[in-house]
């Protein structure tokens, strides 16, 4: 699966931020926040924040 990183716009005074969209351009749900740190040689690491919430977004694996 291909994940795409777009730009949307919050509603109320929020400044737009970004956001994780699948292939089919649906954004994945419950997703709280989005930080992207580009300093240093590496690579851009892209940290995102979502609440599990065990109905949209489950753990599932060995526990």
């Amino acid at each position: 699966m291909k994940l795409i990183l777009k730009r949307v716009e919050r509603e109320g005074d929020m400044p737009c931020s970004f956001a994780l969209h699948a292939e089919d351009g649906q954004i994945l749900p419950c997703q709280v926040s989005t930080s992207m740190d580009s300093e240093g040689a590496r690579p851009p690491t892209l940290t995102v924040t979502f609440t599990v919430d065990g109905d949209q977004i489950k753990v599932q694996g060995d526990v």
